[in-house]
């Protein structure tokens, strides 16, 4: 049980610092002071942070990678922001 409140731990202050950036550059630095490289991981953190399940259903199946760009250009545009308490 123990590593399951770590990783609890881990996604919150993952989350927390996402909350508290508002530019790509700010983003990225904070996947990579967590050393979270996967593009799947770096979408369900940034769809946690804005409180959705997701932002975009175009039909298509993107690579991740756009996917990521996709979802990361939904943050920092920041219109969530707004919509949440």
């Amino acid at each position: 049980m123990e590593g399951l409140v770590e990783t609890s731990n881990k996604v919150d202050a993952i989350v927390s610092d996402l909350f508290d950036s508002v530019e790509r550059e700010q983003v990225n630095n904070v996947f990579e002071k967590h050393s979270i490289k996967n593009m799947n991981d770096r979408i369900k953190l940034l769809q946690k942070c804005m409180q959705v399940t997701g932002t975009s259903d175009s039909g298509e199946k993107l690579p991740a990678e756009d996917q990521y760009a996709d979802e990361l250009e939904i943050f920092v545009y920041g219109r969530w922001r707004s919509l949440i308490d």
